[in-house]
């Protein structure tokens, strides 16, 4: 019997990402393993950081906004949360709110203020929740390479935004 074949990433893909060949247990057959290339990449800023597409200050200035996010409790939860925060609206202050989700709140409030809508929502959508570039900026109405370079100009644009306001 022979070996069986591993198959990587594209030479593409591998260039972008930090693969690594790991022994996985096949889901459909617990009693057999398989060999699979796995992306053990950071965050899509990490990468960006790393390869000096953004500032060390964007770079924090993204690190920041998704904290904020995240103290602000507006991540999805897989499993339920006994922080007290008890339902609600998006953005929406309650009983139930800790001190630091009504600043988080609060601070989201602001800059949705200050960033114009549709910016704001492909700079979340890529610094938040990982989304890639070529699909945020699809929203902007450009297509393939067009859309990734937008979408990569706006994160750019609105991390320089924060970073200067924050002094990053």
């Amino acid at each position: 019997m022979r070996a069986p074949e591993v198959l990587g990433p594209t030479p593409e893909r591998a260039a972008k990402g930090v693969y690594r060949l790991v022994d996985v247990e096949l889901e459909s057959h617990q009693d057999r393993r398989a060999k699979v290339h796995r992306d053990f990449a950071g965050s899509p800023i990490d990468e960006w950081r790393t390869r000096g597409i953004i500032t060390e200050q964007q770079h924090r200035a993204c690190e920041y906004y998704a904290e904020l996010y995240q103290a602000a409790g507006l991540l999805q939860r897989v499993t339920a949360s006994y922080e007290g925060r008890t339902g609600g609206q998006a953005l929406g202050f309650g009983p139930g709110n800790t001190m630091r989700q009504c600043e988080a709140i609060s601070d989201l409030r602001e800059w949705g203020k200050k960033i114009p809508a549709k910016y704001l929502g492909v700079f979340t959508d890529v610094v938040v929740f990982g989304r890639r570039t070529g699909e945020a900026g699809a929203d902007l109405g450009y297509r393939s390479k067009s859309a990734e370079a937008s979408a990569m100009t706006v994160v750019r644009f609105v991390a320089d935004l924060i970073a200067a306001e924050k002094r990053f």
